[in-house]
């Protein structure tokens, strides 16, 4: 992984971790989390259905939408995955 990517992927852990605390956990934040998810591993099938199901986020859900509290685990898996496939 290139001197890039390992600045993008430190990015994403801190907005992962940010959105986790509730720092901010926003639609934009989960987008904004969408599109670093894409950008970085376009080819994990994985990481495809996290980015589905942060689509599908509203920090108070609606009909077919995750809530906060629904989406919290899910993210916390995204960040674990994240944090086993980087490297340092």
């Amino acid at each position: 992984m290139v001197d890039g990517k390992v600045s993008q992927v430190n990015e994403l852990v801190f907005n992962l971790e940010s959105f986790i605390s509730k720092e901010n956990y926003m639609i934009r934040m989960s987008k904004e989390i969408e599109a670093m998810l894409d950008e970085i591993y376009p080819d994990e099938d994985i990481i495809q259905d996290y980015i589905g199901d942060l689509a599908m986020y509203s920090p108070n859900g609606g009909d077919h939408l995750y809530d906060f509290d629904e989406i919290l685990p899910k993210v916390k898996l995204m960040l674990n995955w994240v944090n086993q496939h980087k490297i340092a």
